[in-house]
């Protein structure tokens, strides 16, 4: 993480988690918190502004999984974030402050002694939200078209689609509000340039061997992002202030949604004058390249460019490639036997691994040698 924060700002560190998420927490403040009756308080302050962490942690049932690993870019993107936040806050408010003006004036409209708390309420949701699709865009710009697969696989849990959901004291202090998973997914879609890949891709890909990686790139197209029928729901839906909320919410919720796309073109601006370097830019040659090698059960971990060793594979196009091949094997209607498709996908799971190993440390010894 030097390149995002530089020497001396946070670290992460990862672990794994039984639930079916992945997921980021200041660790520090935990600390904080398990300290606060051992030490005094300036100790404390000390420890914790001495070292920044962050636990990164992973899904274990999709441990095995690689591609998934493509949502780490989202975690990543909640510790830049709060590094950047006053600047990010900033396009938040310039954008938001005709929305809020007006949900302001309809609660004090309804009940001018519960608007501010009410209004407070709305503010902190629409601020999460705002947070929760930033990290999508960090996602996005650093793992290219893997990140939407990814997006959209984890999105198969969640029941309604449609829903931005509002979590409401005291629940709001440990739970983030939540865009709808469809107007995330169509956010995604735009900022991981997936329909320039894909018509690029129906070129170069026609020159694989398989017919199942020819018309890869299509299924990209397929996955629905249409989030016409969003809806608002407040939860626990107990009390008067969460029926209000939400009709109020929803009544604002096309100029809201409008208002974050507009964030996220400004934060766009932000990010690559911060990170020119860093943003993810994924050729469809190199992932062509990649796939006619999966298909041919070779490790994925060099571009060929006419020598004995080729160029390194950097880690998003592995995680590209290894990511839309294992779609093709999932939907090949040739595979009816589950074990033959788990064996099929576990090897490319090994291929794959041992890819993201074999090139880091031909891309280490490649600097080594450049410094000789």
């Amino acid at each position: 993480m030097d390149k995002f924060f530089g020497k001396d700002g946070p670290e992460i560190f990862y672990s794994v988690t039984p639930d079916y998420n992945y997921s980021i927490s200041n660790f520090s403040m935990r600390i904080a918190g398990l300290l606060k009756d051992l030490l005094p308080s300036e100790k404390i302050t000390d420890i914790i502004n001495e070292r920044k962490l962050y636990c990164l942690q992973l899904a274990s049932a999709e441990h095995d999984n690689l591609s998934l690993y493509a949502m780490i870019g989202h975690e990543f993107g909640h510790p830049i974030f709060n590094y950047k936040r006053a600047e990010l806050a900033s396009a938040i408010s310039n954008t938001f402050s005709g929305i809020f003006l007006s949900i302001y004036t309809d609660l004090s409209t309804n009940s001018a002694s519960q608007a501010n708390y009410r209004f407070n309420i709305i503010v902190k949701a629409i601020l999460g939200m705002a947070e929760e699709l930033f990290c999508d865009f960090v996602g996005s710009l650093l793992m290219g078209p893997a990140f939407f697969l990814s997006s959209y696989e984890m999105s198969w849990g969640i029941k309604n689609r449609c829903v931005f959901s509002i979590p409401l004291p005291p629940h709001n202090e440990r739970t983030n509000a939540y865009p709808s998973s469809l107007f995330r997914l169509h956010c995604i879609r735009k900022w991981t340039k997936v329909d320039d890949f894909c018509a690029e891709a129906n070129k170069v890909f026609s020159k694989l061997e398989k017919e199942e990686l020819k018309d890869l790139a299509n299924c990209l197209i397929t996955i629905p992002i249409s989030h016409e029928h969003d809806t608002v729901m407040t939860w626990p839906f107990s009390s008067e202030d969460s029926s209000i909320i939400q009709d109020i919410v929803k009544d604002h919720l096309p100029r809201i949604k409008q208002a974050l796309e507009e964030c996220l073109e400004e934060w766009n601006g932000l990010f690559v004058g911060w990170y020119p370097d860093y943003i993810t830019s994924v050729a469809v040659e190199d992932i062509a390249a990649l796939l006619s090698r999966l298909e041919h059960d070779i490790l994925p971990n060099i571009i060929p460019d006419g020598t004995l060793r080729g160029i390194p594979s950097d880690f998003a196009a592995i995680l590209n490639a290894s990511a839309l091949f294992r779609i093709q094997l999932l939907a090949r209607k040739s595979i009816g036997n589950y074990k033959v498709l788990s064996e099929q996908t576990g090897k490319i799971e090994r291929l794959t691994a041992k890819a993201f190993e074999v090139s880091f440390v031909q891309s280490e010894y490649n600097k080594w040698k450049e410094l000789e």
